[in-house]
């Protein structure tokens, strides 16, 4: 049985591992990069909503790869090697106060816990990744401090970062996505979780929906998506900060991490805080208000 997802294998010297992944994230809906200690190569996985073009990704891929014809493999993603395989191995998961689990664990989590339940399914996040990881407990510090009047999770996938921030600070989030498939998975989680009152989704072009423009400006913006938008993006999240709001972006490894920060720092955002999950980053920043600029002057 299928999934309806396709996905292509790459094997390649592991010094280009990097530069794959790179090649891949801008189409792709998600990339998995296996480069194991000591090995000569590595394993990338690109997964696609469908079939891809093999001839036309060898192409691409001459360019990255020293090879006539690159060790490329097109096949369709078996409902079991991710579904159903992701449920089994997916045990309720807490992170930093929150707990995330499937439907099989729901009676297993006490009443007084902070928790969200996602199955795995066609929109990514179920928070195994890193990047998610990482999104959450920068959240969950944020939270520490203020309550956000605005929210904004930017490219929400399976609307998990949507969904932490409305059950842990009770507060209205717009998610948005490029992709249908994530904003109907964002509405159906937000009403398994009973907060659909709390979590509105917009199908539409990330800053560039009508929606997110209307409600701007943000207290707190997520993007949990990948290193080149999150550059690309920047002066679209400064428009769309509120003075004093912070922006946590995920989705970019340790070696784009100064990258990405510079970017910001350019349009006036400035770091608060960065953390690593091994090979990956998170940033939070903040737009300082006028009056925190002329105090640092003064």
């Amino acid at each position: 049985m299928e999934s309806g997802l396709w996905r292509i294998i790459v094997t390649a010297p592991a010094a280009q591992a990097e530069a794959l992944s790179a090649l891949f994230e801008d189409e792709a809906l998600a990339v998995t990069v296996m480069n194991p200690p000591r090995h000569a190569d590595c394993r990338v996985e690109a997964i696609f909503g469908e079939k891809p073009d093999a001839e036309e990704w060898r192409a691409k891929l001459r360019a990255v790869v020293a090879a006539a014809r690159p060790d490329l493999t097109v096949e369709p993603v078996p409902q079991e090697d991710w579904l159903k395989k992701v449920a089994m191995e997916n045990p309720p998961r807490a992170i930093g106060r929150l707990v995330i689990h499937g439907r099989h664990d729901a009676g297993k989590i006490p009443h007084h816990v902070p928790s969200l339940e996602i199955e795995a399914a066609t929109a990514f996040g179920t928070g195994e990744h890193p990047s998610t990881q990482m999104c959450l407990l920068l959240i969950q510090d944020y939270l520490r401090r203020k309550r956000p009047r605005r929210a904004l999770d930017l490219g929400c996938g399976s609307g998990i970062l949507a969904l932490a921030l409305a059950r842990l600070a009770h507060c209205k989030v717009l998610a948005v996505d490029n992709d249908a498939e994530s904003v109907r998975m964002t509405r159906h989680n937000a009403r398994v979780n009973g907060l659909e009152n709390y979590v509105e989704t917009v199908h539409g072009a990330g800053y560039g929906a009508r929606a997110v423009g209307a409600r701007a400006p943000y207290d707190l913006i997520v993007a949990n998506i990948f290193a080149r938008p999150l550059m690309l993006l920047a002066a679209d999240l400064r428009q769309h900060l509120a003075p004093g709001g912070v922006a946590i972006l995920s989705g970019l490894l340790q070696s784009q991490a100064v990258m990405v920060q510079s970017a910001h720092a350019m349009k006036r955002l400035h770091l608060v805080k960065t953390i690593h999950c091994g090979e990956w980053s998170a940033l939070m920043l903040i737009k300082r208000q006028m009056s925190d600029v002329k105090r640092r002057k003064t």
